[in-house]
């Protein structure tokens, strides 16, 4: 079952239904090819990762994770082995999912002291040779904080792009109630919505946090379950959002979105102000979607 904590992503969900029916054998007798996949990028904590293994859940597929980082060798040509291995794992074992977090890690990797040896720049090429001519029914979804190091030959080759934003009134409601009743904690309607209402900025996954916290402590005093509103409100004003501090850069990526970089994975929320009180600095992406401007240093 999709995991509600990641709820709110509708047009991503939706999307990715359609996309199901695609791994099926019987698809390519109407000429349906396999999905590539999908690159999701937004702000870290926001569900993408999670996202990719509650699909895999749903689809009962299995779920392989891809990190080049640690692919990484001293010894001349593992590197590369090591990466052709994991690739041809996830062909033999498809239909599945490959999952590569944080692959805008991997990409500012090729720019650093790691890929001087051309060694990193060896297995992105050959990462993008398997990905295009690719005939498996492997599912890749990659996520990114960021866009500045993509080349435009990645980004052509996932079937869609979307951009996960910090979750709506309506999906913290979701968040919340999916913590709450893991951990056995009973709220009337009225009070989640207070607590979604004093949570905008903040990510899924530090209200997961805000939750657990409360829920240990509750134990801890030996009443289990026993979390109030009160207690929940008083550990939110402990947190602040990180998001606070980030303004500009998720301000940024919203507007490379808008602009046509990517879909949003939920629909934007019509009538409310944007969070977190971006100033009017204007900061957008050249047409490639990989080169960034910023008006204040050019």
């Amino acid at each position: 079952m999709w995991d509600v904590t990641v709820g709110g992503l509708s047009t991503l969900q939706e999307w990715a239904n359609t996309q199901a029916g695609r791994l099926k054998p019987e698809a390519k007798t109407y000429g349906i090819p396999y999905p590539s996949g999908a690159l999701l990028i937004g702000y870290g904590g926001t569900g993408k990762s999670l996202w990719a293994k509650s699909i895999g859940a749903t689809w009962h597929i299995p779920i392989l994770s891809l990190d080049m980082g640690k692919m990484m060798s001293s010894q001349l040509g593992s590197s590369e082995a090591n990466l052709r291995g994991v690739l041809e794992t996830a062909d033999v074992m498809s239909p599945c999912i490959l999952l590569i977090d944080e692959l805008d890690k991997a990409f500012a990797g090729m720019n650093g002291p790691v890929g001087d040896s051309g060694t990193f720049q060896r297995m992105i090429g050959h990462f993008l040779q398997w990905f295009n001519d690719k005939t498996s029914a492997v599912f890749v979804v990659a996520t990114a904080n960021r866009i500045q190091n993509f080349t435009p030959e990645l980004l052509r080759r996932f079937d869609e792009i979307f951009y996960v934003d910090l979750p709506s009134f309506e999906a913290r409601q979701d968040i919340f109630n999916a913590h709450l009743a893991k951990y056995q904690i009973k709220l009337e309607q009225e009070s989640i919505e207070t607590l979604a209402n004093s949570t905008e900025n903040y990510t899924g996954a530090e209200i997961g946090k805000i939750v657990l916290q409360c829920a240990a402590t509750a134990f801890a005093k030996g009443t289990p379950t026993q979390v109030n509103v009160g207690e929940l409100m008083a550990e939110i004003q402990r947190r602040p959002p990180q998001a606070l501090s980030d303004a500009e850069e998720i301000e940024a990526l919203r507007q490379w979105a808008r602009s046509g970089g990517a879909r949003f994975a939920a629909e934007p929320q019509l009538g409310r102000q944007p969070a977190v009180g971006y100033s009017d600095r204007q900061v957008t992406w050249r047409n490639n979607r990989s080169n960034f401007i910023d008006p204040l240093t050019e």
